[in-house]
């Protein structure tokens, strides 16, 4: 496969923007979904019963 100069340089910068974004807002619905979970556990009283 052959690779142009001109190839190289715009995509692969916005390939790691959308990269970056995307590892961004994996990482805060991670803790959202997260901080969710603990809160419904603590409020019905099963947070000893189940454990992931």
């Amino acid at each position: 496969m052959m690779h142009d100069a001109t190839m190289q340089g715009s995509p692969r910068k916005k390939f790691n923007k959308i990269r970056e974004l995307n590892r961004r807002r994996n990482y805060f619905t991670k803790k959202v979904r997260n901080a969710l979970r603990v809160g419904w556990r603590k409020r019905s009283g099963i947070a000893d019963a189940v454990s992931r």
